[in-house]
């Protein structure tokens, strides 16, 4: 069939599908919008004329052989009939594929053909629309199509209405070459029974209405700017929401989408692992109105970029709403840099993008909710659980102390029901622990009934391979039927003993009795999240060989790459939150040995599912938690890439280089970073345009590898090198490569004052100034934390000259401009306050002020405590010399520290 007659036929299609008698308006609106997508959809006008062809083989064929050879000519002679006609067809085909109204409206035309019986031109009439009709819905794309359509027009009960929606997208996204699992509604119905088990509180369940004013204006917030959105222009948006586990992030989007959905609008999670550059731009590019949720952003630095990045470039052709919501606990390094990074490499017109107003470069935080919103959630939560036990009670018990998140009182209220007494009920850990208790003790008692009353010993060995499998489960290992875990029972017999009397099959059996009807196969994971947390940590230190046997082998990897890069991704998420999690170096040391066993696993993978893995983990630089698996990844992966893949290895030793630094390996990091540089020097000197930004980049790092070694010359120049190379670009492209400068620059003063080179150190700290003042007063929110910084280096600068009231103005400009900043957003910028603090309390010891200083560094002390105790690797350096200057300055003017700071460096300065 020529091309322009599929287009005629695929508009015709297309004019009938989105012609839609749907109740609301904008559902009409929206599904239309979606319908309409496929006129430019490549993907869907070519299984649309394979189709036609197809039917039309088909009939050509049977009409010969019903001896209906005229109309079979007739067909060849004109593919397609005319417009009209096939549109009154199609309205016919809609409607149920009545057969007979077909013939009423196709009549006319057949009629034209000479030598043909009214019974012959029935019969091809029903023959036709038969052969179209049954090519139609048997396709596997189409037919969900018209499936959806048809419960859109006509039901008008609200649950039909969304599940016509979602087949209709569903369809869409085929047709358009979307893969079906990328973007995932996660509602469903709560597992049938009456346990109480804590993992009915995910929030995919919504089992327990979300109450209380705080909720609801959040609710209300996101929805009002995701609604307007539609009156954006561009209509582009941007929201991050951070707060740790139970706060209750996930179960706002759900609601929020729940919401978006009635009103037609597309929302979904993406999925891990499973975004491509092509689908980024498919989605970028999407007419449908979209809310896209992406959880746990932490180690998704790549996806989340590249996202973002399409939706920069598409921003202007966005015909409908595209809201973004990034989700994780704090805000990662990674992402607060990148969206204060307003050079655009890639030209997508970044910076504009960054600077409209709809996109929030900083995470807003659920609010805590107040004591009558808790105590109005634990009454609602109690009278739900004990409705589903089938208790008759009314009045829920008196909690004079609820805990502040709203997951433990989701758990409290959980337990309360249940009959159990939590003696601690503000604190997590204690609820946590009771909530364990109890899931074990049901397993005893169901293992105990399906298995016939077995002996203590076998009950004690029975839990024991239960745990284990729950554990597996967790960190990623699929058991999708009985079979499954019967054979991988069997496979490992030193770590899954057998049980006297007792076969694997009848074990088997007896799981998927206690986990009836999971999603996640035979054995769910551990849920919710923060439970799992809390039960994982002891079971890997009991049997770490749990967490090779959670990945996938060689063999898994090459049959479904993909498949296995999102299993071992689900492992490292895992560790990672326990690398988080744990408080104390030991504990850090012990998920950091698991890290690295997980590596050394990896590496026996084949190259297809390595890739895969190493797509979709973030940049050394990016991630906190991982960097002691990825820094031995990415020695195995160099171990097995080709010496001739220059531009490959110079990348995976420029992150192993920045890996071993975060871990303090800085020899071994140094070697690294040297041979990046070597590589990309040769790879810019035949090829400038593409090689040298890259090239600056690996100057810049080898710089500070050498200085954190002490090697000062050498740092210097390699600095200067990357100075020179940036300033020459941004000369070339200022907009992309300004900011690149400014910071080159702020660490050429740096390496001049190691030096002692003074004057020449202030004058580059102050050409960075300059710049960073510049592009701040263009674009405040943006580059208002890099002015601070350089300012901060300023007044250092100005102060080893001894211009002391200068520095001073420097620093407290920085002091304010970072206020100012950890107001709106405390956990990004508390720690740049502190530091910014710790100076100022140097400038106003110079100049003889010792109270004002005493009382800078005592503020600066007390905000950096906190993210000492959360994450004392990173921050005990600093801390340790903020108490150092602290304590001093209380000796000189003979003033007692403060208990709690004297606490904290009892333990940091002995």
């Amino acid at each position: 069939m020529p091309s322009e007659a599929i287009a005629q036929a695929m508009d015709a299609l297309l004019g009938i599908l989105g012609a839609l008698g749907v109740p609301g308006a904008p559902v009409a609106q929206h599904a239309g919008k979606a319908i309409e997508s496929l006129r430019q959809s490549r993907e869907a006008r070519a299984r649309f004329e394979d189709l036609l062809r197809k039917a039309e083989e088909e009939f050509i064929r049977e009409a010969r052989a019903a001896g209906l050879e005229p109309v079979a000519q007739w067909v060849i002679s004109l593919p397609i009939q005319n417009l009209p006609t096939f549109r009154q067809a199609l309205e016919r085909l809609q409607a149920h594929w009545d057969e007979e109204s077909l013939i009423a409206v196709l009549a006319r035309e057949l009629a034209a053909i000479p030598g043909v019986s009214s019974e012959d031109r029935a019969r091809a009439l029903a023959l036709y629309m038969a052969c179209l009709r049954g090519r139609l819905v048997a396709d596997p794309a189409f037919h969900p199509l018209i499936l959806g359509l048809s419960i859109l027009r006509t039901e008008r009960d609200v649950k039909r209405l969304l599940e016509g929606m979602d087949q209709l997208y569903r369809a869409v996204s085929a047709l358009r070459g979307l893969p079906e699992d990328l973007v995932a509604w996660p509602v469903e119905d709560p597992p049938p029974g009456t346990d109480l088990r804590a993992d009915l509180l995910l929030p995919r369940y919504r089992l327990v209405p979300y109450t209380g004013k705080a909720f609801q204006q959040a609710l209300g917030d996101l929805l009002a700017w995701a609604r307007g959105l539609e009156g954006a222009q561009p209509p582009v948006g941007l929201r991050i929401y951070t707060g740790s586990g139970g706060a209750g992030k996930t179960r706002l989007l759900i609601e929020a989408g729940e919401v978006l959905r009635r009103e037609g609008w597309w929302v979904g999670f993406l999925r891990l692992g499973r975004l491509t550059a092509e689908n980024a731009r498919m989605l970028s590019a999407d007419p449908r109105p979209t809310l896209l949720i992406v959880d746990y952003i932490a180690d998704r630095s790549e996806e989340v970029r590249r996202l973002l990045r399409e939706v920069a470039r598409a921003r202007n052709e966005r015909p409908a709403p595209i809201a973004l919501i990034l989700l994780e606990r704090t805000f990662p390094d990674w992402l607060k840099g990148d969206l204060s990074d307003y050079t655009d490499p890639e030209y997508v017109g970044w910076p504009a993008f960054l600077g409209l107003p709809t996109i929030e470069k900083q995470p807003r935080s659920l609010p805590t909710p107040e004591a009558g919103d808790r105590r109005e959630l634990f009454q609602a939560a109690w009278a739900c659980f004990v409705a589903r036990i089938g208790r008759a009670d009314t009045r829920p018990p008196a909690e004079p102390d609820l805990p502040e998140a709203p997951l433990y009182i989701l758990l409290l209220a959980l337990l309360r029901a249940a009959g159990e007494r939590v003696d601690r009920p503000t604190d997590p850990g204690a609820i946590l622990e009771c909530t364990w208790r109890r899931e074990q003790k049901a397993w005893a008692r169901h293992l105990s009934s399906f298995l016939g009353n077995p002996p203590e010993a076998q009950q004690r060995r029975a839990l024991e391979t239960l745990e284990g499998l729950v554990t597996l489960a967790t960190l990623g290992r699929r058991f999708p039927t009985v079979e499954a875990i019967v054979a991988f029972l069997q496979a490992h017999p030193r770590l899954f003993r057998p049980i006297p009397g007792i076969e694997w099959g009848d074990f088997a059996e007896a799981l998927s009795r206690i986990f009836p009807h999971r999603a996640e196969g035979v054995i769910p994971p551990i849920a919710p999240d923060p439970l799992a947390d809390f039960v994982l940590m002891p079971r890997l230190e009991e049997r770490p060989a749990l967490l090779s046997l959670a990945l996938p082998t060689p063999e898994e990897a090459e049959a479904d790459p993909e498949a296995a890069a999102q299993a071992a991704g689900q492992a490292l998420n895992v560790l990672s939150r326990l690398y988080e999690r744990a408080t104390d170096p030991t504990a850090r040391e012990k998920v950091a040995g698991w890290m690295a066993e997980a590596a050394a696993h990896l590496a026996g993978w084949p190259d297809p599912a390595w890739e895969a893995l190493d797509r979709a983990l973030p940049a050394p630089d990016r991630t906190l938690a991982l960097r002691p698996f990825l820094s031995a990844f990415y020695q195995a992966r160099l171990a097995q890439t080709p010496p001739v893949d220059l531009p490959e290895r110079a990348r995976l030793l420029g992150m192993l280089g920045l890996a071993l630094s975060a871990l303090g390996r800085r020899e071994e990091a140094l070697a690294a970073t040297e041979e990046a540089v070597g590589i990309r020097r040769q790879l810019a000197q035949a090829h400038p345009q593409a090689f040298l930004p890259y090239l600056a980049s690996s100057l810049n790092n080898l710089g500070n590898r050498l200085s954190d070694l002490g090697r000062r010359e050498e740092a210097l120049a390699a600095t200067e090198e990357a100075v020179g190379i940036r300033r020459q670009l941004a000369q070339a492209h200022p907009q992309a490569f300004l900011p690149y400068l400014a910071s080159s620059l702020n660490n050429l003063g740096n390496r001049l004052s190691d030096l002692g080179r003074r004057e020449e150190a202030l004058a580059a700290t102050e050409e960075a100034v300059g710049i960073r003042r510049q592009l701040a007063q263009a674009h405040p929110q943006a580059f208002l934390p890099y002015l601070a910084s350089s300012l901060n280096n300023l007044g250092n600068r100005l102060s080893d000259l001894g211009r002391r009231e200068e520095a001073l103005a420097a620093t407290e400009e920085a002091v304010g401009i970072y206020r100012q900043l950890a107001q709106a957003h405390p956990q990004a910028f508390l720690p740049d306050l502190a530091i910014s603090l710790n100076n100022l309390g140097d400038r106003f010891s110079e100049l003889g002020q010792q109270m004002k200083a005493l009382k800078a560094y005592e503020e600066a002390a007390r905000r950096m405590l906190p993210f000492y105790r959360a994450y004392p690797a990173a921050f005990a350096s600093r801390m340790r010399y903020m108490l150092r200057d602290y304590l001093n300055a209380c000796r000189a003017l003979g003033q007692a520290p403060d208990p709690e700071l004297l606490k904290a460096a009892s333990g940091l300065l002995e």
